[in-house]
């Protein structure tokens, strides 16, 4: 604990080991700090591409045209493979090596999957039918059967979360008769499990959140808080506090009882054969397609949707109201339909409304639900903590992150499109255009971007907060920042999709497009680059001309057709760029690697410095520009027509290139050219080069 470490970050040792402060004058023996090196000139840099290249290849004839003996072959040889195990050091009960004394031996917790669990049979049958009813609804399926799926998937969220969450786990509120048989209706439709089970579960969950006794602990990681823990013995911790779980008053509900006795006929009926049984009787729906549609493909988008609650709620987004929990305000939240204020309810659950907003200034359908119940007096006794109680906690416990609302009709309009998403993306599947699936996940991840929850951390009004100096709450201490991958980043999906369309439309251009196509898409990402570097870099960022309407026009549809950021956020981070550049503050700082700075920088939390400094930089006449405005209020819709439909219908409208080839050519293969041309700028012109202007003293 006393080892001092040099400004080099080297160890002060002496030359009999012992560190300094122990007493000794002799000089140190510095050792230099190790900078990991790639060894470019090592046979696996040639070996392991080759290895994987070959591997891909080979998996390509395993499916084709190898015989099934030589694939078995193949599976044996891998199964025979020994593993050498290389020992362990036998240490001391202190830790230390090479001691002969007995060592300290605590019982850890091991997992152990449960292979004799219905689940491990029942789960690949759901997830392999959901899949086939995925292949039928882009098929054979009927329109009509594909609404049915998806209303009826929505539908089943009501009882899960307004009845076995809201009012059954939490008691948030009263129900009256019918609207208790009702939501028992819609939780059995869920088929996730009986309401007695969720709810003790759900209540054990609240106790012990993310710890040993939590059924679904995320500090297991994402894939167990999602949908591991089906497969897994119950720990030890969970089913002895499990036990202490009082549900007395749900015994007493005859409601819950009658599910709960009656569970598997009742689901038999609600969730499988009715559904199955309305498609055929009402619009003459084949059996076949009904079920594996409108009861199978339902039932996985309807697990997942819930299971989303357990893992990325309690993992992705901010904490504003208790920044000592685990739980939080999560980004992908309209996918949870109302369920992703997680920060918020594990603070306040009590609350109804499980979010400090009601149905109206956010997506919150369950919340609506209930309101409407309460308005014919079937809901009453709804739960609420005060606004200065809620306040008061923001400011006690919270993170300090600023919590942004759109516009209510936009708010309402990205929430409806993220829950009728599997009837958007099948109908458009259904046009036999393969890769547009992205574009409904695409709307939900650009749109929700700006308005959404901001990842900007905001300091609170100071009269709220203080500094602890007059009596009120000090600030929370920010963290050590720590670089951390966003994995609920919408380019984690989209930066993807666009390479691999791009490397497809590099073979298109190759083997069937038109030359005309193909220039085309040069000329087209060559106009692109004026739009960045002659607008949003020489002209808005640095001022370095001034331009009258018309040229800023054909500047701001030329920076829309290279579609990295609208002129707004371009320039303000270009600006924040050069004044903190190769800096922390510096949104995409050099120092941390080439591959950070040009693509990296996208995947990455921004450093505290980036948004606190960010919020510095003046963009005033940004704002008072009316084409940076127009641009920044419309850029998505502007985008989808210069970016995307315009350069893919130009090509089959003038000389007949088909839309496949227009598409992945015109619009993919030169969006990519167009993003890295630019990245480099970010990245190799901060590297590779000589410094003729640098001032030396």
């Amino acid at each position: 604990m006393t080892t001092k470490v040099m400004n080099n970050g080297s160890v002060k040792v002496y030359p009999n080991g012992h560190t300094s402060g122990t007493g000794h004058n002799t000089a140190p023996v510095v050792t230099p700090a190790y900078k990991p090196v790639i060894k470019y000139r090592n046979s696996h840099m040639v070996w392991m591409p080759v290895v994987h290249l070959s591997a891909i290849y080979g998996l390509y004839l395993a499916v084709t045209v190898a015989q099934f003996k030589t694939i078995m072959f193949m599976n044996v040889l891998v199964m025979n493979t020994k593993v050498f195990d290389i020992g362990s050091v036998k240490t001391d009960p202190n830790g230390q090596p090479g001691s002969d004394r007995a060592p300290v031996v605590t019982q850890v917790y091991k997992p152990v999957i449960k292979y004799r669990n219905s689940h491990m049979v029942w789960m690949p049958v759901v997830h392999m039918s959901a899949i086939y009813g995925l292949y039928l609804s882009v098929t054979v399926a009927q329109f009509k059967t594909i609404m049915f799926m998806n209303v009826m998937a929505f539908m089943a969220s009501f009882g899960t979360l307004c009845g076995a969450h809201r009012l059954w786990s939490h008691r948030s509120y009263k129900a009256k008769l019918p609207l208790r048989i009702i939501l028992m209706s819609l939780q059995t439709l869920a088929f996730i499990a009986d309401i007695r089970e969720w709810a003790r579960d759900h209540r054990l969950h609240h106790k012990h959140s993310d710890t040993d006794a939590d059924p679904h602990n995320s500090r297991r990681g994402f894939f167990f808080a999602h949908i591991g823990w089906i497969f897994y013995r119950k720990h030890p911790d969970v089913i002895a506090k499990g036990k202490t779980i009082d549900v007395a008053d749900l015994d007493a509900d005859p409601v819950v009882s009658f599910q709960h006795r009656y569970y598997l006929v009742l689901v038999l009926f609600i969730w499988g054969l009715g559904p199955a049984y309305v498609p055929y009787w009402l619009w003459s729906e084949s059996l076949w397609c009904s079920w594996f549609v409108a009861v199978m493909l339902r039932y996985c988008i309807s697990l997942h949707t819930s299971f989303l609650i357990n893992g990325a709620a309690h993992m992705y987004g901010m904490k504003p109201y208790d920044n000592s929990i685990i739980p939080v305000e999560a980004n992908v939240r309209h996918f949870m339909v109302g369920e992703g204020f997680h920060n918020y309810h594990h603070t306040f659950p009590q609350d109804y409304s499980a979010s400090e907003m009601g149905a109206i200034d956010s997506f919150n359908p369950q919340t609506a639900f209930i309101d409407m119940f309460a308005a014919i007096g079937w809901a009453y006794d709804l739960k609420k903590p005060s606004i200065d109680n809620v306040k008061s906690r923001r400011i006690r416990s919270g993170d300090n992150s600023n919590q942004i609302s759109r516009s209510r009709l936009s708010e309402q309009i990205v929430g409806l499109v993220t829950v009728f998403m599997p009837f958007l993306a099948i109908t458009i599947l259904r046009m036999n255009a393969f890769v547009w699936p992205v574009i409904p996940i695409a709307l939900y991840l650009i749109a929700s971007h700006p308005h959404g929850f901001s990842t900007n951390k905001t300091n609170m009004v100071t009269e709220e907060v203080g500094n602890g100096c007059d009596g009120s709450a000090p600030a929370p201490t920010p963290a050590p920042y720590k670089p951390e991958l966003k994995f609920n980043n919408r380019h984690m999906i989209i930066m993807p999709v666009i390479h691999l369309s791009a490397i497809y439309g590099l073979y298109l251009a190759v083997t069937e497009a038109q030359f005309m196509t193909i220039f085309y898409m040069n000329v087209m990402a060559f106009m692109a680059s004026f739009g960045t570097l002659c607008g949003s870099h020489r002209l808005w960022s640095h001022r370095s001309y001034k331009a009258k309407l018309p040229l800023r026009i054909i500047l701001m549809v030329l920076q829309t057709l290279a579609f990295i950021s609208d002129i707004h956020d371009w320039a303000r981070d270009h600006r924040l760029h050069h004044k903190h550049s190769d800096t922390d503050a510096d949104p995409h700082n050099a120092r941390r690697g080439f591959l950070f700075s040009h693509i990296g920088w996208i995947f990455y939390r921004k450093h505290p410095d980036v948004i606190a400094k960010g919020k510095t930089i003046d963009v005033s006449d940004l704002l008072a520009d009316p084409v940076v405005s127009f641009q920044h209020r419309h850029y998505f819709v502007l985008g989808l027509f210069i970016w995307g439909l315009g350069p893919a219908f130009v090509p089959y409208w003038l000389w007949s290139e088909s839309l496949w080839c227009s598409w992945f050519v015109a619009v993919m293969l030169r969006y990519v050219i167009s993003l890295h041309t630019s990245f480099l700028i970010n990245s190799a012109a901060h590297m590779y080069g000589m410094k003729v202007f640098m001032h030396v003293n």
